[in-house]
């Protein structure tokens, strides 16, 4: 069970280093003012920044409940087949 979290946990560090990525990029572009990035308004930014910012916010949202269920799974020694395949599923 533990590989399937630090799969997950990479999958979320290699997200985030894309949005910062994508977001550096549009700064040195010129397409979007630095400014923007401190309230997060006032400029429309290109789609790609978008969708990784997005991508990297819904890491905290229901990968949360994969990780406490796995945690759960690994401190009542619970290793069934069923559950690491799951695991591997999400």
């Amino acid at each position: 069970m533990i590989l399937p979290m630090f799969a997950m946990l990479m999958l979320t560090l290699a997200i985030a280093i894309l949005a910062v990525i994508v977001r550096i990029k549009s700064v040195t572009s010129g397409v979007v003012k630095i400014s923007y990035y401190r309230a997060m308004q006032g400029q429309d930014v290109p789609d790609m920044v978008t969708r990784s910012t997005r991508c990297f916010n819904n890491q905290f949202e229901v990968p949360i409940l994969f990780y406490i269920v796995s945690t759960l799974f690994v401190a009542l020694d619970i290793a069934s087949i069923l559950a690491i395949t799951l695991a591997w599923c999400f």
